[in-house]
């Protein structure tokens, strides 16, 4: 009686193991399948993105013949209702696509070209979030300090150059005179 009892026992273990393994494997696959499905669908989101991108951006700088726009023309593309339109079927305020302007006139000189716009604007838009536009104003912010720390460098440079020419002179000047008078005796 005993062996048949382990005997059963074993089969018993031995059948929940399979089924609990099988069913671990078909899990396994519907969640690969499901996840495959979600990478495709947020692909071809961010590709319908960058499309709507493309529309709006094009559809702001159709003013500019240059390519570069002032903050003044700028915003009164984005006042359009239909750049309005489109800027809210992405999720992004007018106030929102302003404030990046203003972030991205790192010359400060009111103006923002078409290439330094898209590149920023698709970046903000396909990654949502304050965060995204944060750190694209930190970057801009450490590009306007690392401009003006290298023309302060130029200049200092420049500066020294012109001294040590001075120095380069009167030592020069100096040196040729303690010769003359060391020759002299």
């Amino acid at each position: 009686p005993t062996p048949g009892f382990f005997f059963v026992l074993f089969v018993g273990f031995t059948n929940l193991t399979l089924l609990n393994l099988v069913t671990g494997v078909i899990v396994e696959n519907v969640l690969g399948i499901s996840h495959g499905e979600q990478v495709e669908a947020k692909q071809q989101e961010m590709e319908e993105k960058r499309g709507s991108a493309k529309t709006i951006l094009a559809d702001i700088f159709l003013a500019s013949r240059t390519g570069v726009l002032s903050e003044a023309q700028f915003v009164a593309a984005v006042q359009k209702p239909k750049v309005r339109q489109r800027l809210a079927s992405i999720g992004m305020a007018a106030a929102d696509a302003c404030d990046l302007f203003r972030i991205l006139d790192s010359g400060q000189l009111g103006t923002v070209s078409y290439e330094q716009y898209e590149k920023s604007f698709t970046h903000v838009m396909l990654n949502p979030g304050a965060m995204s536009k944060d750190l694209l104003s930190v970057q801009c912010q450490l590009q306007r300090e690392a401009t003006r720390i290298r023309n302060r460098l130029v200049a200092s440079g420049q500066r020294m150059s012109k001294r040590m020419t001075g120095v380069h002179i009167k030592v020069g000047s100096r040196l040729a005179a303690f010769e003359q008078r060391a020759a002299r005796l």
